[in-house]
């Protein structure tokens, strides 16, 4: 667990449907006595908030339909964090808007139920128009980061583990 050395309540902000599934399959950390060196978690239920603040900075929660699903993107001032959309209502899609940095899913090629393929989260990205692009939650059926990245217009960067982005 992430908080295991300082034993903490590790906070956590999510949608409702996230929260019930929490609980639902890491019952044993929600524990009353739960076992030594059990994750020890903080919910957040963020519920239909417009704007939450975590550790001083203003959160902006971005409803994403995940398939049928209800993800939830998220807003850090000038970045937006979009992965597991699918689809995205005009209403959230205006919280989006103004974004410089937009990281966004971009699972394959081919059209998958749940995730955007390359075309739509071009197409997004392109509607959005920040300064700069990342795509994530890539398929390794994608093919190799050089690969991707010629497919790739100037501003939109296939992102990787470790990737570090200044806003």
């Amino acid at each position: 667990p992430f908080n295991f050395m300082q034993m903490a309540d590790m906070p956590v902000w999510a949608n409702q449907y996230v929260c019930r599934q929490l609980k639902k399959r890491f019952a044993y950390i929600f524990d009353s006595q739960p076992y030594p060196g059990a994750p020890r978690v903080l919910l957040n239920d963020i519920g239909e908030a417009q704007d939450v603040s975590i550790g001083g900075q203003k959160v902006t929660p971005i409803h994403l339909d995940h398939g049928g699903i209800i993800s939830t993107g998220y807003r850090f001032g000038s970045l937006s964090y979009l992965t597991d959309m699918k689809r995205i209502s005009e209403s959230e899609k205006e919280k989006v808007k103004g974004s410089k940095i937009l990281i966004v899913n971009c699972l394959r090629i081919e059209p998958h139920h749940s995730h955007l393929n390359l075309f739509e989260a071009l197409d997004f990205i392109s509607e959005i128009a920040p300064k700069k692009a990342f795509i994530s939650h890539i398929s390794h059926r994608f093919g190799t980061h050089e690969e991707i990245q010629e497919m790739l217009p100037k501003n939109v960067y296939v992102a990787y583990d470790g990737l570090k982005v200044q806003f």
